[in-house]
Parts: structure tokens; C-alpha cells; sequence
């Protein structure tokens, strides 16, 4: 696939990682429900960006599928962030740090 539409649910998608490793191009609705690493992707570098409404949705696709070379560095991106950022050893780290500071609660 080129494109992988990623709308919310009742929460944040569980599948967007595996969506971001798969080195297609993620079309992600812009939603208010995030995981921790949501803040570190960058809209048209990780993903592709529409609107929460999806009022836009077939024009972001059609002007995408036009790119060729966006399609590219998004897919190699997305998949490069997850393999370095999200792999099991830095979720390892990022559990083990939030159950320290939970436990300092």
C-alpha cells in the first residue's frame, strides 16, 4: 500500500505504530487523544495530517498520491523514527522511568 488511513477510534489508534514501521505513508486524523511519543512526530516528515472532521480527507489524498517524492520521505521517515525511538529496549526504558516517577507519587 501507499497510503494507510489512520482515524481515531474511542482512543488513540493502537495499530498507528505498527502503521509507522511499515514503511507506507500514514494518513493520521489530527485528534486530541495521544500517546507520549505522539509530541515528537512532525506532520509531512512522520505522517500526513487531515482534519478530525475528515472534511479534507479525499484531497489529502488525492495530493499526496501526486508526490512521489513526499510519499517517499514520509514512509522512510515514519519507519526510521520507530526503529530508533520506539524499539523494545527504549519502551523498556520509558516503562521503568515512568513506574520510578510513579512510584515517587
Amino acid at each position: 500500500y501507499k497510503l494507510v488511513v489512520v482515524p481515531d477510534g474511542n482512543s488513540v489508534p493502537d495499530r498507528l505504530l505498527d502503521f509507522l514501521a511499515s514503511n507506507v505513508v500514514v494518513l493520521k486524523q489530527e485528534s486530541t487523544s495521544e500517546e507520549f511519543w505522539y509530541r515528537d512526530l512532525q506532520p509531512y516528515h512522520h505522517f500526513i495530517p487531515f482534519k478530525r472532521d475528515v472534511s479534507n480527507l479525499i484531497d489529502v489524498i488525492r495530493s499526496s498520491l501526486k508526490n512521489e517524492s513526499l510519499l517517499r520521505h514520509v514512509a522512510q521517515a515514519s519507519t526510521l523514527y520507530v526503529l530508533e525511538h520506539l524499539n523494545s529496549d527504549s519502551m523498556k526504558c520509558y516503562l521503568v522511568h515512568l513506574l520510578h516517577a510513579y512510584a515517587q507519587v
